[in-house]
């Protein structure tokens, strides 16, 4: 009779992990760094080239095509290169890891950041990934592949347990805050906005407030505002036009409530951001 230690998979498996680039950056104040819209090759290789950024200090901006994403120290996000404008520190210096590989037949969360405490062996991992890249050799090229699937999955096995210790107003704040950035383009209503999780208005502002740090009135004049940062330095849309598609009360609304936060006009920082990308 023998005796067997064995492991039987039933799962089918196809996931293809393949390196471009790999940094530790150390950023420093007013650092800025623009991307070329990825719009070369097939369009199954730009939507497979993927990324993450993940802060260990400090604060990162990244502005994409869509939407605005601030990364705070211990902070991390999945993005397509091909939506990425740029990245800049925010009020001092920014350290961070930035991590581009192509990616077949695996299903990431992009565009929305989570929580992540850099794990043990972060700097280790990262390190020998990029000593192994600069080898410049197909065999150890083949073995930054397999550790980077391998740390990609703490990573995300990480991210599942964070998940799944939720309280349900955590995973509910979530959902409104997704809600708000995909319809900044109509009014916006607390009371609205309550009624979904099913609160009255009074206790979902003070969940609100206790779950993602400011009032919602706040959040969503600011996720309005930084949209309309963006649409500024690429569009042509006039003052009036970005300020009634983001549905201000008025342009003269639009330009005080720009003005009190970036302590400067729609029109000055359009100026001032066509001058530097020039």
């Amino acid at each position: 009779m023998a005796r067997n230690i064995s492991g039987h998979n039933p799962l089918k498996s196809t996931v293809s992990l393949n390196f471009v680039s790999v940094y530790i950056t150390q950023a420093e104040r007013g650092y800025r760094n623009y991307f070329p819209n990825h719009t070369a090759g097939k369009p199954s290789d730009r939507i497979a080239f993927v990324g993450f950024f993940h802060t260990t200090r400090g604060v990162g901006k990244l502005e994409l095509i869509h939407k605005t994403l601030y990364l705070h120290e211990n902070e991390i996000v999945f993005i397509h290169y091909k939506d990425l404008v740029s990245i800049s520190s925010v009020d001092g210096e920014w350290d961070f890891y930035a991590v581009w590989f192509y990616l077949y037949n695996f299903s990431l969360e992009y565009d929305e950041v989570f929580p992540f405490t850099p794990l043990k062996t972060t700097r280790e991992t990262i390190e020998t990934i990029i000593r192994y890249l600069n080898y410049n050799d197909y065999n150890y090229l083949c073995r930054a592949n397999g550790l980077g699937q391998a740390y990609l999955t703490d990573i995300l096995i990480t991210l599942q347990k964070k998940k799944a210790e939720q309280t349900p107003y955590q995973q509910v704040m979530r959902d409104i805050v997704f809600y708000i950035n995909e319809h900044l383009s109509e009014p916006i209503f607390i009371r609205d906005l309550a009624k979904r999780c099913n609160l009255c208005e009074k206790h979902f502002r003070n969940i609100f407030h206790e779950q993602i740090g400011v009032s919602p009135k706040q959040y969503i004049l600011n996720a309005k505002l930084e949209k309309a940062q963006f649409m500024l330095g690429h569009t042509s849309w006039s003052v009036a036009e970005i300020s009634d598609s983001l549905s201000f009360f008025s342009p003269a609304y639009f330009i005080a409530c720009f003005k009190k936060k970036y302590l400067k006009t729609p029109a000055q920082y359009r100026a001032e951001y066509i001058e530097k990308t020039n």
